[in-house]
C-alpha cells in the first residue's frame, strides 16, 4: 500500500459574488499518483474525520486520514474491489464504504474487516443497474441508489429486497439522468434530477415535490449533481455547469456560493458535496482535479451568541447557583470553539465547548463576565451577569422598655425583608411598631430578601401557668384537699396573681385567686369538697395571660365505715343500741341507711337516717327469747355499699 503525506492549504480569500471566506483547505492535484486526482466525482467524510474520494478517471478510491496521509483503495477492473469510473460514495453508520461503480453497473461495499461485496449487474430489473451514480445509506440501514441511464431510484432493505421508484420523464417523480441522492434523518428523499435541471423531494407520504428550473439565477440550475444536508437541516446542491453551490434556506429562498475558476472559493463543475462532523463542507471540484473544503461560517461571518442560565439574577437566592453559559454560532457558522469567563475579575477560564457550567456557593454578589469564540476566530462582545447569594438567615433581637416590646433584626447580605411575631401562640403578625408587654410570651423571627427565615425564638415575658396538681385526686365529700400551681417563670415584683376556678363550685370550692410570691414559682391553695350523694368529678383550673392548666378532683359519696354495739352478747328478750358510722359527713337532706338482720331472733328498723353534716347515727336492736345461743348478722347499706 502506498502512502503520501500532503500539505493542506490554509489562507484567506474571497469567493465569487462578493462572499468573504477566511480559511480554505484543498486536497489533491491533477495526476495519477497517490494524493493526485483525475476528475473526482464523489466525496464523503466518515465519523473519524477521514476523507474518501471517488477518483473517477483513475478508477480507484483514495482515503485521506486526519494527519493528511493518503491511501489508495482499489484499481481499474471489474473484479470485486476493482472499479470502472466510480462516482458516488458514502459511508453507513458503521463507517463502512459504499461505492456506485458506474461503469461496472453495480454497487460495491467495503466492510470494516476489509471484505468487499458487490451488488447488482447490468439490467433493468430490481437490483440491476444502468450506470449507478448516487448512493446513500439511511438511518434504518436502507441503501438508496440513483441510476443515471436507468432514469430511476432503487431502494434496498437490509434483508436485500429491492424496490424501484420512478421512471423516465419530467413530471414529479420522473427523472432524466438522476445524479446524487440524499436522505434526511426524518426519511425524506432528495434527488438531483440532472438533465431536468431541478431537485426533487419525496416526502414521508411518498409525494414528490419539485424545486428549481433551468437557468442561472438563485434556485435555477444547470445540471445539478451533488446533494447534502447540513446540521440545520438545509439542503445544499452543487449546481455543476453553473460552477457554484446553492443552499435552500429555511424561508424557501436560495443562496448562491462560488463562481467559475480555479482559485480558492471558485469551482469548475463541482460534483459531489459532503459535510464533515465539524461542519466543514467538502466539494469534489471535478475539472480542477481537487477536493475543496471550507466552513460555511466563513462565508457568513458572525460571532457566536451566548446566554447565561439561570437568567441573570438581579435579586438574591439562598442556595448554591449552578450557572451555565450556552453559546451558539450564527446560522451556517463554523461552530463554537470555546467559552471564556471569569468570576469577580478573577482568573479567566477557557472551556473548549459550546457550554460551560460552574457552581457559585459563596455568600455575596458575584459578577461574571463571559464571551464565546467560534472556529473562525469570531469573538463575541463580552457580556456580564450578576449572581447574588445569601444563605445566612437574619438575627432578631427583643427589647423591653416603658411597658413596650420592640423587635429589631440585622442581615449580613441581602437585607431584611420583614420581622414576624406571635403573641401567646396566636396569629402571625408582621412587626411594625412596639406593642404592650402585658403578655405571657412572644415568638418572633425575621426573613431576609433572599428568602432565608430565622429559626423562631420564644421569650416568656410574664410568668404563666405551667402546671397544677393536688395532694390527692380523690376525696370524700366534706374533706379538704390542697392544690399547687406552678409557673413557667419566677413571679415578678409584688408576686403573680393566678386566677382559680372550679367547674362545680357546689361540689368543690376554691378561692378566686392565689398569689405566687415574688421570686417563687409555686403556691398552694385549698380545695374544699362538699358532701355528695354520688361520686362527682370536678375540674380545678388555674390561669393567667392566656395560659391555663387544669386538674381533676373526684369527690366521693360517704361510705359506711363501722357498726358498734352498746352490749354484745345480748340476752334474749332484751335490746341493745347499735351505732353506725360513715366515712364522711352526710350531704344535705341526710343519708338514709338500710338495715337488715339475718335472724328473726334479732330485729332492726328497716332504715335509719344520718342527719346532714353528721357522720354517725344510732338504732335499736330488739331480741326475742331463744332456747339456744343464736347469732344474728346485722348489715347496713349506704349508697349501694353494704357493711356487716
Amino acid at each position: 500500500m502506498l502512502l503520501l503525506t500532503i500539505l493542506l492549504v490554509l489562507m484567506p480569500s474571497k469567493v465569487g459574488l462578493g462572499q468573504s471566506i477566511n480559511v480554505w483547505k484543498t486536497y489533491g492535484s491533477s495526476g495519477t499518483g497517490i494524493g493526485q486526482l483525475s476528475s473526482p466525482r464523489g466525496v464523503v467524510v466518515d465519523s473519524k474525520g477521514q476523507l474518501y474520494v471517488a477518483d473517477s478517471l483513475n478508477n480507484r478510491i483514495q482515503k485521506c486520514d486526519t494527519s493528511g496521509t493518503w491511501t489508495v483503495i482499489g484499481q481499474p477492473g471489474n473484479l470485486v474491489g476493482e472499479f470502472n469510473f466510480p462516482v458516488g460514495i458514502t459511508v453507513d453508520s458503521n463507517d463502512e464504504i459504499w461505492i456506485a461503480d458506474f461503469g461496472n453497473h453495480r454497487l460495491q461495499h467495503l466492510k470494516s474487516d476489509g471484505t468487499w461485496y458487490a451488488y447488482g449487474s447490468y439490467g433493468i430489473g430490481p437490483g440491476e443497474f444502468m450506470n449507478p451514480v448516487g448512493v446513500k445509506v439511511d438511518t434504518s440501514g436502507n441503501v438508496w441508489v440513483s441510476e443515471f441511464y436507468g432514469h430511476r431510484i432503487q431502494k434496498r432493505t437490509p434483508d436485500n429486497n429491492w424496490t424501484i421508484i420512478g421512471n423516465f420523464g419530467d413530471l414529479p417523480g420522473q427523472f432524466y439522468n438522476p445524479w446524487d441522492i440524499e436522505v434526511s434523518d426524518s426519511g425524506e428523499v432528495w434527488v438531483a434530477d440532472y438533465r431536468n435541471n431541478r431537485v426533487q423531494r419525496m416526502d414521508l407520504s411518498g409525494q414528490w415535490n419539485v424545486y428549481g428550473t433551468p437557468g442561472m439565477g438563485p434556485g435555477q440550475f444547470n445540471f445539478p449533481t451533488g446533494l447534502d444536508i447540513d446540521k440545520y437541516g438545509r439542503l445544499w446542491v452543487s449546481d455543476t455547469s453553473n460552477h457554484r453551490l446553492q443552499r435552500l434556506n429555511e424561508n424557501g429562498q436560495w443562496t448562491i456560493y462560488g463562481e467559475e475558476g480555479s482559485g480558492l472559493g471558485q469551482f469548475r463543475e463541482p460534483h459531489s458535496i459532503a459535510f464533515g462532523g465539524d461542519g466543514r463542507l467538502y466539494v469534489a471540484d471535478f475539472l480542477n482535479d481537487r477536493i475543496a473544503s471550507f466552513y460555511p461560517d466563513f462565508i457568513e461571518p458572525g460571532a457566536p451568541t451566548s446566554t447565561f442560565s439561570p437568567t441573570p439574577i438581579v435579586t438574591w437566592t439562598n442556595t448554591n447557583v449552578t450557572a451555565t453559559i450556552t453559546s451558539i454560532d450564527n446560522v451556517g457558522g463554523s461552530g463554537v470553539k470555546e467559552i471564556h469567563y471569569s468570576i469577580n475579575m478573577g482568573t479567566e477560564q477557557i472551556i473548549a465547548s459550546s457550554t460551560a457550567s460552574f457552581t457559585l456557593s459563596d455568600n455575596g454578589t458575584h459578577s461574571i463576565s463571559y464571551f464565546a469564540v467560534d472556529n473562525a476566530g469570531n469573538t463575541e462582545t463580552t457580556k456580564l451577569a450578576t449572581v447574588r447569594i445569601d444563605k445566612i438567615a437574619p438575627v432578631t433581637t427583643l427589647s423591653r422598655s416603658a411597658g413596650l416590646i420592640s423587635l429589631s433584626a440585622t442581615d449580613a447580605h441581602s437585607g431584611l425583608a420583614k420581622i414576624k411575631y406571635q403573641v401567646n401562640g396566636g396569629a402571625v403578625v408582621d412587626y411594625s411598631v412596639p406593642f404592650a408587654d402585658t403578655i405571657h410570651k412572644v415568638t418572633y423571627w425575621a426573613e431576609d430578601l433572599a428568602g432565608n427565615s430565622e429559626a423562631p425564638k420564644t421569650d416568656i415575658i410574664n410568668a404563666g401557668v405551667q402546671a397544677i396538681s393536688v395532694t390527692q385526686p380523690q376525696v370524700t365529700g366534706g374533706v379538704g384537699v390542697i392544690g399547687t400551681v406552678t409557673l413557667d417563670k419566677a413571679a415578678g415584683v409584688g408576686g403573680t396573681v393566678i386566677n382559680l376556678a372550679s367547674s362545680l363550685p357546689s361540689v368543690a370550692v376554691v378561692d378566686a385567686t392565689v398569689t405566687v410570691p415574688e421570686g417563687a414559682t409555686t403556691a398552694t391553695f385549698d380545695i374544699d369538697a362538699n358532701p355528695v350523694s354520688v361520686a362527682t368529678s370536678v375540674s380545678i383550673t388555674a390561669s393567667i395571660y392566656e395560659t391555663s392548666q387544669s386538674v381533676l378532683v373526684n369527690v366521693l359519696a360517704p361510705m359506711p365505715s363501722s357498726v358498734t354495739w352498746s352490749a354484745s352478747p345480748v340476752p334474749g328478750g332484751t335490746s341493745t343500741t347499735g351505732t353506725l358510722s360513715i366515712s364522711g359527713p352526710a350531704p344535705t337532706g341526710g343519708t338514709t341507711v338500710s338495715l337488715a338482720s339475718s335472724s328473726l331472733s334479732a330485729l332492726v328498723p328497716t332504715t335509719v337516717t344520718i342527719p346532714a353534716g353528721s357522720m354517725t347515727t344510732t338504732f335499736t336492736v330488739t331480741t326475742n327469747v331463744v332456747s339456744n345461743d343464736t347469732s344474728a348478722v346485722i348489715s347496713a347499706t349506704v349508697y349501694g355499699v353494704k357493711l356487716k
